[in-house]
């Protein structure tokens, strides 16, 4: 479980703050949520605002199935994978209980993205909107949940590659002939270094295809067209290919904060005093080991509130924010219909013989 105490220090570099009594209360519950669930990891993922109350999300990771004790739809993707790979629990304090949300079906995030509602805090809500939504508050949370997970976990490019095998997976960069080395924070400043890390949510809401092969399709056309018309996004995505929000904005604001300059490393001031004495070519010498103790804060503007922190070697994601998705198209209508004129009334007469001329 990650010291949320030492993290504070730099939440506070992009302008985010729980306050010392805070944070000291949900370490505190953190603690005890992983002693009580058995998860096998626990972090604090975000904090969204409510109408009435705020949400405290956590997340980690169980490998018993949940679920409501209903049937599970056969589309669904089980816990520990696609988007139930993580398990999410929230509350309203760090002092009240962790309330386990459910895991997610198709039908749950389709509706989550045909729908706009600002959370309220009360997780047993019925939601009332256009388009209807058939379940509570909490089914709602966990889907956004996961669709800014799925859209704003980012990472330092190298520390994972494709698989060779299979593109849509990933695999640790343990190339021993060419070992990965953690840029410092200077060069993370530069939004060419950051990549998307989790496979994006396609449209049949699933992170891949379930599709039946019916039988005599031995060349797999059936699994090309879907793929075709519901195309993978490409693993490892730098962030810089991602669309631009209205107006022309990147989608991402990349900032460092903090000392600009770069030191020796004990293990990089050996290397420098190495490669002095020896004489050679400037191409042949290997990158000096340096450090930078800025802080790089990366920012989302498709999703407002989350954000990515990245500090002598460390990168890790945190989400403060209302829940929703940057708007690229008016819900409601802006402007108020265009009223008609009263059509002409007819005159008036005296019942129950009129009166003519």
């Amino acid at each position: 479980m990650p010291d949320i105490l030492a993290d504070s220090r730099i939440y506070q570099w992009g302008g985010i703050g729980f306050g010392e009594n805070d944070s000291l209360l949900l370490a505190k519950s953190l603690k005890q949520l992983a002693q009580s669930s058995g998860a096998g990891f626990i972090r604090l993922w975000g904090k969204i605002h409510g109408t009435k109350r705020d949400y405290f999300i956590a997340e980690g990771k169980l490998e018993a199935a949940g679920g409501d004790g209903d049937a599970a739809p056969t589309n669904m993707e089980p816990r520990g994978t696609g988007v139930n790979t993580f398990v999410y629990w929230a509350t309203n304090s760090p002092l009240e209980s962790w309330t386990l949300l459910p895991d997610l079906t198709p039908a749950d995030i389709q509706a989550a993205r045909d729908t706009k509602v600002y959370f309220t805090g009360e997780l047993d809500r019925k939601i009332i909107t256009n388009p209807f939504f058939f379940k509570t508050e909490k089914v709602y949370l966990r889907a956004q949940i996961a669709r800014i997970a799925h859209s704003t976990t980012i990472i330092p490019k190298g520390v994972f590659k494709t698989n060779a095998e299979n593109e849509k997976e990933v695999e640790e960069n343990n190339d021993p002939e060419n070992p990965f080395v953690m840029p410092n924070a200077l060069a993370m400043s530069k939004a060419d270094n950051w990549v998307h890390y989790p496979q994006t949510i396609l449209k049949c809401n699933l992170t891949a295809h379930k599709v039946e092969i019916p039988e005599g399709d031995e060349t797999g056309e059936t699994l090309k067209r879907v793929e075709a018309f519901d195309p993978y996004e490409k693993r490892l995505k730098p962030i810089t290919l991602d669309g631009k929000v209205k107006g022309g904005l990147p989608s991402w604001v990349v900032k460092h904060y903090g000392d600009k300059d770069l030191y020796f490393t004990p293990k990089g001031l050996q290397d420098k005093e190495k490669q002095d004495k020896e004489a050679g070519p400037e191409k042949d010498k290997k990158p000096i080991e340096q450090v930078n103790y800025g802080v790089v804060v990366v920012k989302s503007l498709q999703w407002p509130g989350s954000h990515t922190f990245f500090s002598q070697g460390r990168y890790f994601n945190l989400y403060v924010g209302d829940g929703l998705k940057y708007e690229q198209k008016t819900f409601y209508p802006i402007f108020p219909p265009v009223i008609r004129e009263d059509p002409v009334e007819k005159p008036c007469f005296i019942e129950p013989n009129p009166r003519f001329g």
